[in-house]
């Protein structure tokens, strides 16, 4: 991954995670012949855009024996240096017994938010999860663990630390960092047998998708797979393939060593150079490629040949990490220029992933198809598949079913992010533009992409799941088929009355800078029981306001619907509603729509989104009809905007 995401993509915290605790899970008295291992954590239950009410952790009996769970616990630390295993609160003993292969769900704390509940658990703690990050232990119920990181071993059997900024874990590193709709996993590809005893190697980043006692069982054969031995670090001075720096693993086996290596510059970004070996080493499982990261613009430039002498380390990103060398300044010997590296040709889903290609240049076949383009604009991203588009498993399959992890593992494997790779927000003009405009959701890339292969946050939120990217080699010869092309108007349903809805982003009518729509200075938003301009999230100012309004009511008018359900609307009575009506009559003429009133008292910073909330009318409809106004927004015969 590029280290332009150090500042490419500021990740802003949602309100809900801030009163949810960083996870850590500990352990119980158990013999590690046993073969119970924690195989999922989930703590966004509840959070803003989580996908279950609760948090949970769900074991798993990897053995051909039934386990009796008496004199176990779990017991909880946050993802931080200071946080320790030692409050009673964090802790909760367990009961009850795992069948062979069987799987135990320990519903944890309840959040304001979320649907659906989880499936049926063995057991309900209280314990409330870290939406991003967190430590826990699987191991005995006696005393409390003390420390903010306990050795394995002894009274503890299974160690899980999780989030990139983690400093306890087993292994290497730690878990991904964790979001509202994502839980870690232990070793899906896998089937979820695998126990190094290495957190980063062994779990994944998955849609939560908890499993209980009526889960499929499965039982592991043989004993858990070794990691790999720590390698040498090599003799100051000499010269090591980047094959040797990468190693088959998730992680470098050299961090923390100072290598010399070479290799040609493939691509350059603005702080930092991709670079892959002149001749690789023919396996399959070691990538040629590598980040060297300079911070600042680097002095090399694509197709020199270079000597780079760096400390190796894992860069964590997007809730995995990424080997990258970091070299001094006098660490950089350009050896010559024009040389060429041929890339490696590859259809997704690729046969073992994309981590042994990380840092290399590829060619991405096609067809590959536009799945999402919300972030184009702001980080030049644009979320690719091949097959199609991607489908939620959840809107197919039963959360938890084995068919929906199946379709989970699918949608990563089939999915890669083209991004332009620059630090740069909102850049001008907007990349990937065609002549047929911007790609829309399912339009498909012309040909293939040649780039090189990068990892990070594809989006902007907090604890953001990762994906692999692409960052081609050429941004302006990607090209795109208009094979969705937006129609002209929806397509005839028959009735006589349309509805639409429309998310309004955020459109509040108190401003960043503490003045109003209506002229009020010094004002605020209320969160948490303080009222600041900073905690208001819609427009910095009136002339931004009114940018933001003028485009929306454009949009409404075109569309002209009978009933209009807003979301991402300020909660502050009627006034924000109003506003919009105002404007829209404005457009359409005067008196033709009206709030309907919101029967709910506003709360603070939120934002409404349903048909219950308040609502637009218009005051005639169609064929010379009364257009009435509901309180609960369910209007007969009537146009209306609902919030």
């Amino acid at each position: 991954m590029t280290h332009t995401t150090r500042h490419h993509r500021p990740h802003r915290l949602l309100a809900a995670l801030a009163t949810a605790l960083p996870l850590a899970l500990l352990g119980a008295s158990f013999s590690a012949e046993a073969g119970v291992v924690i195989s999922q954590v989930y703590g966004g239950g509840g959070n803003t855009g989580a996908v279950y009410t609760h948090d949970f952790v769900e074991l798993h009996n990897t053995g051909s024996s039934a386990v009796n769970l008496a004199g176990w616990s779990l017991q909880y630390g946050a993802g931080s240096a200071t946080g320790t295993f030692s409050a009673t609160s964090n802790s909760l003993a367990l009961s009850g017994s795992i069948a062979p292969g069987g799987y135990f769900l320990v519903q944890m704390a309840k959040g304001t938010g979320g649907t659906p509940a989880l499936p049926p658990p063995a057991q309900v703690g209280s314990v409330a999860l870290g939406g991003c990050a967190g430590k826990g232990v699987l191991g005995a119920s006696g005393p409390l663990l003390t420390g903010a990181c306990p050795a394995p071993g002894g009274t503890v059997a299974d160690l899980v630390g999780y989030g990139a900024s983690n400093p306890c874990f087993e292994g290497t590193g730690p878990a991904p960092t964790t979001g509202n709709a994502q839980s870690v996993i232990r070793d899906l590809a896998g089937g979820g047998c695998a126990d190094t005893g290495d957190n980063t190697a062994d779990f994944s980043l998955v849609s939560a998708a908890p499993r209980n006692s009526a889960s499929p069982a499965v039982v592991c054969t043989g004993a858990p797979a070794p990691g790999p031995a720590p390698a040498p670090a090599p003799a100051p001075g000499t010269v090591i393939g980047i094959y040797d720096i990468q190693g088959s693993g998730s992680t470098s086996p050299l961090v923390g060593s100072t290598v010399t290596t070479e290799g040609v510059v493939t691509k350059t970004t603005s702080t930092g150079f991709y670079m892959q070996s002149l001749m690789g080493d023919g396996n399959d499982a070691t990538s040629d490629g590598i980040l060297v990261y300079t911070a600042g613009a680097p002095s090399v430039s694509a197709g020199q040949l270079v000597q780079v002498t760096g400390v190796v380390s894992e860069f964590a990103t997007g809730g995995s990490t990424v080997t990258e060398l970091t070299p001094s300044a006098s660490g950089i010997t350009v050896k010559g220029s024009g040389y060429t590296v041929a890339p490696t040709v590859l259809t997704l889903p690729v046969s073992g992933g994309l981590e042994r290609y990380e840092g290399m240049l590829v060619t991405l076949n096609g067809p590959l198809t536009v799945n999402q383009n919300y972030f184009q604009a702001r980080y030049g991203q644009l979320t690719l598949s091949a097959g199609g588009r991607l489908e939620t498993p959840t809107n197919k399959y039963r959360a938890g079913s084995p068919e929906a992890i199946a379709l989970a593992a699918s949608n990563a494997a089939r999915r890669v992010v083209l991004d332009d790779g620059s630090s740069v927000q909102n850049v001008s003009p907007t990349p990937y533009a065609y002549s047929n405009g911007l790609p829309r959701g399912g339009d498909t890339v012309v040909g293939s992409i040649t780039g090189v292969i990068d990892y990070g946050p594809s989006t902007s939120a907090t604890g953001a799941p990762g994906d692999y990217r692409i960052l081609p080699l050429a941004p302006t010869a990607v090209g795109f088929s208009a094979t969705n092309p937006r129609t002209t108007a929806p397509e005839a349903v028959g009735g006589n009355v349309k509805v639409a809805s429309f998310n309004v982003l955020n459109f509040f009518t108190t401003f960043t800078n503490g003045n109003t729509a209506s002229g009020l200075t010094g004002q605020g938003c209320s969160l948490g029981g303080a009222v600041s301009a900073s905690n208001c999230r819609g427009a910095d100012s009136l002339t931004e306001f009114s940018r933001q309004r003028a485009k929306i009511v454009e949009a409404m008018a075109a569309v002209n619907p009978d009933v209009m359900g807003l979301m991402e609307i300020q909660n502050n009575g009627n006034t924000a509603v109003q506003n919009l009506v105002d404007a829209l009559n404005a457009k359409v003429g005067a008196g033709t729509y009206a709030a309907v009133p919101d029967p709910v008292t506003g709360t603070g910073t939120g934002v409404g989104t349903g048909l219950t909330t308040g609502a637009v009318a218009t005051t005639t409809g169609g064929g010379g009809s009364q257009r009435c106004a509901s309180s609960s927004a369910s209007a007969t015969r009537s146009s209306a905007i609902c919030t």
